[in-house]
């Protein structure tokens, strides 16, 4: 939304008149104001951590058989 505003604007700014470019380029400084993301909280409550794979296959346990 932001970069589509700003490339709208530019565009606006190309065929106005040099006299209203300081007032419009004031007016889209106040607007980015206003798209600007708040400030993310510091800690987080869970941590993150790398999952272990699921695997395909379940393991087969080998039994040592005497043979002779």
């Amino acid at each position: 939304m932001a970069l589509s505003y700003l490339q709208y604007e530019w565009r606006w700014l190309a065929t106005n008149s040099p006299g209203k470019i300081p007032k419009q380029l004031h007016h889209l400084r106040e607007r980015l104001g206003e798209l600007l993301l708040p400030k993310q909280r510091r800690g987080r409550e869970c941590p993150r951590v790398v999952k272990a794979l699921a695997k395909r296959y379940p393991a087969r346990k080998i039994m040592k058989t005497d043979l002779q």
